[in-house]
């Protein structure tokens, strides 16, 4: 694994700096994406080194992964694919799908290959894990946002490595929950039933309809922060409409919200940026 782990960095690291470079000559909305992707990638190489130096220290025996020769060779023949067509202009529809390639190769025959081995036998690594993840989300954002439908769904079709915590207030329809794929799902229908579901555990976000029977979003907001203070950071709420004066309704300067109105796919974007806080 630990060999893994270096060489895998280094695989992040590389793409890393060619996707920085391609970002400062796109469009600025394919700019920030592609930026987004490239900072993932860092953090994710990151925590790979971070993960092997610990493993290198602590002499832990970890196991290794099968037919890496093989694997070794697709994913360096892809990581030179990728890098090469980035550096000759590449964008658009054809940059999304040959990222989407790579991203699979990897993450299939990789990244689930050592989330097993991590969460049983060596529990310090699991903040890797959670850089994996929150990586590959960033590349769903990137395929999502860039139309590009057949790519996104083979990847997001993939086994998470990592479960965030997610607790849903209120009303919300199959559609939206279902977008939350890699997520660990729990559902309160007040805002008592949310008080006494945070008693149990601490959840990385929390998306909450503002028209609760019980609780006012800022009461909400305050009652939950007694028990994890700071975690009113990781509420994103959903409102039903606008005061006289355009203002939003809610608890207060800082707070994520929504539109009721807002599409799934902003929804799911904007609970990512929290996840990913």
């Amino acid at each position: 694994m630990l060999e893994v782990l270096v060489w895998m960095a280094k695989v992040e690291s590389a793409l890393a700096r060619s996707l920085g470079h391609n970002s400062a000559s796109s469009s600025s909305e394919t700019a920030r994406r592609l930026k987004k992707v490239s900072r993932r990638k860092r953090v994710l190489a990151r925590s790979m080194l971070s993960a092997a130096s610990r493993i290198r220290a602590g002499s832990i025996r970890a196991p290794l992964l099968a037919g890496l020769k093989s694997l070794r060779d697709d994913i360096d023949d892809s990581l030179s694919f990728l890098v090469t067509a980035i550096e000759s202009g590449l964008d658009g529809a054809e940059l999304g799908e040959a990222l989407a390639v790579h991203e699979c190769l990897k993450w299939n025959n990789v990244i689930l290959a050592l989330g097993g081995p991590v969460r049983d036998s060596f529990p310090e690594g699991v903040s890797m894990l959670v850089a994996a993840q929150r990586h590959k989300r960033a590349v769903e954002s990137f395929l999502e946002l860039g139309g590009l439908p057949q790519s996104l769904f083979r990847l997001r079709a993939a086994d998470p490595v990592w479960r965030e915590r997610l607790l849903l207030i209120g009303e919300f329809g199959p559609a939206l929950r279902q977008g939350f794929r890699g997520e660990s799902l729990v559902e309160a229908a007040s805002g008592k039933d949310a008080i006494e579901r945070l008693r149990e555990r601490y959840y990385g976000a929390v998306l909450a309809d503002e028209d609760l029977p019980d609780f006012k979003a800022s009461e909400l907001c305050r009652k939950a922060s007694r028990i994890f203070p700071g975690i009113e950071d990781r509420f994103l709420f959903l409102y039903g409409g606008l005061e006289k004066k355009g203002k939003l309704p809610g608890p207060g300067k800082g707070m994520r919200r929504l539109h009721k109105s807002a599409s799934k796919e902003k929804i799911l974007e904007e609970v990512g940026l929290i996840l990913d806080r």
